[in-house]
């Protein structure tokens, strides 16, 4: 059993300093230099602050086709428009610091899991991941990430408990992030943890999990449309989120778009349009997050993974998350925080990871690119854990095979 001492002689304490050390220097860049881009992180200077919520609210005032704006940013499904329409136009602020608060919560609530690393630390690295690139950046755009990802995180701290009532407000809450964003959807994929954990004592239970789950999401999904617009409305937001899928199609942050578009901003091409050949580079980042969801399956069915769920098969789970739609910003890496903190509390966290884990969280990146938050660092850094993850679960397969025989 490893003991807690051992975590301020391990590559995890030393990221967590790190990152705590960062965010505390961010601070200070920020109150000595508020306008600089040395010292934030913030989109653009600013000049999009809290732009997501007015995309939203002008959804929840005057519908989906309004003279707002481009109809392509109006593609938010109803029940986050229903949840904008709860604040005032002038509340985008407290959109935003109410998402950030569940959020928190939640991710509180998650960290309690993780109980091989001390308590000490666990406020240190909360902080720490408060102040992180991925939080400041949502928290800017004032975007609906921040209740998304509550509710994501909520699931995967309750949807393995014994505890029913815990279990299905799990499932409610990924049905709600589910609604807000789609792609949390595959995280349902855990349930299968569950399942083979015990097939016959689960079955049952783990099928009325999904339906409930299925349930939850057609009630949050359809019937907020009827206060946006009914049945018109809804053919009007399938139109705007095929022509925001269209137009942005080019500024996804994770997988291979972005390592195309740095090159291209490199070689001084144009990046604010689609490019020639940039669906064959989606399609490559959309099969590799098919392949990281076969290789969570394949942890699943071979019993690789701890009773709940552990940071690699998680990582996996969430890859497919990030790579398959091709996320477009940069914060959807809040999805990788659980991830993060699961594997802290993990034996082979090494250095290598840790360095990887600083570039995507440091605070103090500087948005590189046009039209979107960028970070390829980042976003090779992700790349990079991903592979080590195959890699390993590869050699691990091979010597359990080894064994085995």
């Amino acid at each position: 059993m490893l003991r807690h001492t051992s975590f301020f002689r391990r590559p995890a304490t030393i990221l967590i300093a790190l990152l705590a050390f960062s965010s505390l220097l961010w601070c200070i860049l920020m109150v000595l230099s508020p306008h600089g881009v040395e010292s934030r992180v913030f989109y653009e200077q600013g000049r999009h602050w809290l732009g997501d919520f007015t995309c939203v609210r002008n959804c929840a005032a005057e519908g989906y086709a309004n003279a707002l704006q481009p109809l392509y940013d109006s593609c938010y499904p109803a029940f986050g428009v229903l949840v904008a329409g709860l604040f005032p136009r002038e509340a985008a602020l407290s959109f935003t610091v109410v998402g950030l608060l569940l959020w928190a919560v939640s991710f509180a609530v998650f960290l309690k899991r993780v109980g091989r690393m001390p308590l000490g630390l666990k406020a240190v690295f909360f902080g720490a991941v408060l102040l992180s690139g991925v939080v400041l950046h949502a928290f800017e755009r004032g975007n609906q990430i921040l209740y998304a990802t509550a509710g994501t995180t909520l699931f995967l701290a309750w949807f393995d408990t014994t505890c029913a009532v815990k279990r299905r407000m799990a499932l409610a809450a990924l049905a709600g992030a589910a609604v807000l964003k789609i792609s949390p959807a595959l995280l349902i994929v855990l349930l299968a943890v569950r399942l083979r954990d015990g097939l016959k004592d689960n079955l049952r239970s783990v099928v009325v999990d999904v339906v409930w789950f299925g349930a939850v999401g057609a009630l949050l999904f359809f019937v907020p449309f009827a206060g946006v617009g009914g049945v018109e409305g809804f053919r009007q937001w399938l139109a705007n989120a095929a022509a925001n899928a269209a137009r942005y199609a080019q500024c996804g942050a994770w997988g291979v778009v972005p390592i195309v578009r740095t090159l291209r901003i490199v070689r001084h091409q144009d990046v604010m349009a689609a490019w020639p050949g940039l669906r064959l580079e989606q399609l490559v980042g959309a099969f590799l997050g098919c392949g990281c969801l076969a290789a969570a399956g394949w942890q699943v069915v071979k019993g690789r993974c701890a009773a709940a769920v552990n940071g690699r098969l998680l990582l996996f789970v969430v890859a497919a998350l990030l790579l398959i739609p091709g996320n477009m910003h940069f914060y959807t890496g809040l999805y990788l925080l659980p991830v993060l903190a699961l594997r802290l509390g993990e034996d082979d966290f090494g250095w290598f990871e840790s360095a990887c884990w600083f570039a995507i969280l440091c605070p103090l990146q500087i948005p590189c690119g046009t039209g979107c938050l960028n970070h390829p660092i980042a976003n090779l850094a992700f790349l990079a854990l991903v592979g080590q993850a195959a890699i390993s679960l590869f050699t691990n397969s091979r010597k359990y095979a080894i064994i085995n025989t």
